[in-house]
């Protein structure tokens, strides 16, 4: 069951993996491979599983297995069969990858949203710049503050730790030092 709680937390701290390739054949934004991983692996990571993405056959072909190897023994795992050009190293190539973006989604949960180029990288940098107002407030807090700033301080975690773990981690801690001062 441990493995159950772990994964139910850190499904519950993923953000989403940013669509920032575009397929050249159906004209579709879609979520590379590196953004899947980012999005995953850490957040996985912290909560003890380890990614481990491997190939292999049975009667039904060659498949790549994605498996969530939790830390106390337990697991989880997602098979995804293979579809290439025999003969065809460059089709084999594109099929693994497609098989490891999609293991990782499917096994994982996480959801994909459009980057929207400087319409998102704007919206980070203001959640950027309001998680730095929030840190700095947060260095002499009140009990008001923490009621008041509670709910955005989660949010804005989530948010942020989409593609700034480290900035989303310094809210947090300064979050949980307030916190410590009020209650102290």
């Amino acid at each position: 069951m441990e493995h159950v709680k772990a994964f139910i937390a850190a499904q519950g701290d993923l953000g989403a993996a940013l669509k920032t390739a575009k397929n050249p054949f159906l004209k579709n934004d879609y979520a590379p491979l590196d953004q899947v991983q980012d999005a995953v692996i850490p957040v996985f990571g912290k909560h003890g599983f380890a990614v481990v993405q491997l190939g292999g056959s049975d009667e039904q072909g060659q498949y790549i297995d994605t498996r969530l190897d939790h830390e106390s023994g337990s697991g989880y795992c997602c098979r995804i069969y293979l579809q290439f050009k025999a003969g065809d190293m460059q089709s084999l190539g594109s099929a693994i990858t497609y098989a490891r973006r999609y293991g990782l989604l499917s096994i994982t949960g996480v959801a994909t949203k459009d980057d929207d180029g400087q319409q998102a990288s704007g919206m980070q940098s203001q959640k950027i710049a309001r998680c730095d107002q929030l840190i700095s407030a947060l260095g002499n807090p009140t009990a008001e503050m923490i009621l008041q700033f509670e709910r955005e301080v989660k949010d804005l975690h989530k948010q942020v730790h989409g593609f700034d773990q480290s900035k989303a981690e310094q809210l947090r801690q300064a979050y949980k030092s307030a916190e410590k001062k009020v209650t102290a």
